[in-house]
């Protein structure tokens, strides 16, 4: 280009393939509840809404959750139905049985012929495997509402590495970062998932970070997911899929943290002194 002329092109938007999802969770399924709320919130994200249209979800209910495992208490069952097209139960005799959840569901039963039927009305499905309730989420909301300044959060807070491992594992996160890739001819602006358990995450150009320390991002993590986003969209941001605790190099514990929170609320032995 001449010096001085800057020729900026949008790329239009390229129709997405038709996707079929197969062998989720009923947890990790019910996440996109939430994602559909943040992309579809004040604007429609159109690039979001392209590949979500197309995307068909084949969801396997859980026969024996894990240790970690804790959707019953954010609201979610090992054989939760929330945004999946079809639910695939193993029957007693080893069989599959195909729940179906929405139209889409149905017609992809449709395109498989004989191949595969949903179960028949009336058929008895495989009783739901139990998942003790761990905490009450208003109860800990209750306590975040007032302990925004709470030492908690520095306690919290050394023994996390801030690594991210959770926010790239958990299927409610959704931060991300625009980023401008060039070379002296040409560049593109990208989208990029991000998370906000890093430093750079909310550091601005002047150089001032409003989360400067470890303690401020993971009373963030908690915060929004039990006080934020339930305020603004009126659900929890966490499904209880217990990837976080999994994955987490140190061993933190977000139910432990959760079941410490509820703890204060109650007045318990270990509440912030006054």
């Amino acid at each position: 280009q001449p010096e001085g002329d800057v020729d900026v092109k949008s790329e239009p938007l390229v129709p997405s393939t038709e996707v079929v999802v197969m062998g989720a969770r009923p947890c990790g399924v019910a996440a996109l509840e939430a994602l559909d709320k943040v992309f579809h919130w004040d604007y429609d994200d159109v690039r979001y809404s392209a590949r979500r249209e197309r995307t068909t979800l084949i969801s396997f209910a859980c026969t024996k959750p894990g240790p970690q495992c804790f959707c019953t208490s954010v609201g979610g069952s090992p054989h939760n139905t929330v945004q999946s097209d079809v639910l695939v139960f193993l029957g007693d005799d080893g069989q599959a049985l195909m729940q179906v959840c929405s139209d889409r569901g149905a017609k992809f039963i449709d395109q498989l012929g004989d191949v595969a039927k949903p179960a028949p009305a009336g058929t008895k499905l495989p009783t739901v495997p139990e998942v003790k309730e761990k905490f009450d989420p208003e109860k800990i909301k209750t306590w975040l509402d007032e302990s925004f300044e709470s030492d908690f959060w520095t306690d919290i807070s050394l023994k996390c590495l801030g690594c991210g491992v959770c926010s790239f594992l958990c299927p409610t996160c959704h931060c991300f970062d625009i980023v401008d890739e060039a070379n002296w001819q040409s560049g593109q602006r990208r989208r990029n998932w991000d998370c906000c358990s890093h430093p750079m995450f909310t550091k601005h150009a002047s150089g001032h970070n409003p989360r400067p320390d470890q303690a401020s991002r993971c009373r963030q993590r908690v915060m929004h997911k039990f006080k934020y986003f339930p305020e603004r969209f009126g659900q929890i941001a966490c499904v209880g899929c217990g990837r976080c605790t999994r994955a987490c190099c140190v061993g933190q514990n977000l139910v432990s943290i959760l079941t410490d929170i509820e703890s204060k609320a109650k007045g318990g032995d270990n509440a912030d002194a006054e």
